[in-house]
């Protein structure tokens, strides 16, 4: 893509109407690439209005012939919310897990993996038995895509992680 998804940005508007007109209360749709949600984090306000919607779409498309794809992938996981006051992966891995992110573990990497899709749903220290399932789906599929061998599937999936606590 370009930086817009076009059937995703169809796709809540549709909803965003369908809501409005029912009366309903339910949580509107998102639609954003991530490069879209780079420029909403780094350059726009929170602000759910088509004005900001619009901006947002124009810093995308600007962000995609000023970056290469890698590099809005890095700007984007460098700061994304991840639970615990912590903005992008390496502050998680030392938040979570007092490490580096060079030094976090297949299993421990495969937990902050879980986080970006729900920070508060899956937070670990929240909510550990749902950040558990999480995290071996992600350790499952890694295996599966060819991403790890077996004894490193077998290993991360053995692994009881240690969290840092507050006084550390």
């Amino acid at each position: 893509h370009g930086g817009l998804d076009f059937q995703g940005i169809a796709r809540a508007v549709f909803s965003a109407v369908e809501t409005k007109l029912s009366g309903s209360n339910r949580r509107t749709q998102g639609a954003s690439t991530i490069t879209q949600q780079v420029a909403k984090n780094f350059l726009l306000t929170p602000d759910q209005t088509v004005e900001r919607k619009i901006q947002e779409a124009i810093l995308a498309l600007r962000i995609e012939t000023a970056f290469t794809k890698d590099q809005i992938l890095e700007l984007y996981m460098n700061q994304i919310f991840l639970g615990q006051r912590a903005h992008g992966f390496a502050a998680a891995a030392e938040i979570y897990f007092g490490k580096k992110l060079s030094e976090v573990s297949v299993a421990e990497a495969a937990m902050l993996a879980g986080l970006p899709k729900a920070p508060s749903a899956y937070n670990p220290i929240a909510n550990p038995r749902r950040a558990t399932q999480r995290q071996r789906y992600i350790i499952d599929r890694m295996f599966e895509t060819g991403f790890i061998t077996e004894t490193q599937h077998e290993q991360a999936l053995a692994q009881v992680l240690r969290y840092r606590t507050q006084s550390e």
